[in-house]
């Protein structure tokens, strides 16, 4: 037990059912927190077009969803190598 999650007390993925799941889950995960920042984002982007007020937040409001996307990003591609270690000969 080396990896970054387990260090974190991310449960240990037994294989089997439960493991592939988890593999899916971590990919479709990314596909579903995608989508909800850049409608996010949409919605800043028209607000912040019809509005003065708030210059201030939209650097706020990226930087959220860059960190958000990370995240998101790197769990997925987690899942994808442990995917790949389930299904490599």
């Amino acid at each position: 037990r080396h990896g970054v999650l387990d260090v974190l007390g991310y449960p240990r993925w037994v294989m089997g059912r439960d493991y592939l799941l988890n593999c899916k889950r971590g990919v479709l995960q990314l596909t579903v927190i995608k989508t909800i920042t850049t409608m996010l984002d949409t919605a800043f982007e028209l607000f912040s077009s019809f509005s003065s007020v708030n210059g201030n937040v939209r650097p706020k409001v990226d930087f959220f969803i860059t960190v958000v996307n990370s995240i998101s990003m790197s769990f997925a591609l987690y899942a994808l190598a442990k995917l790949h270690k389930a299904t490599y000969p």
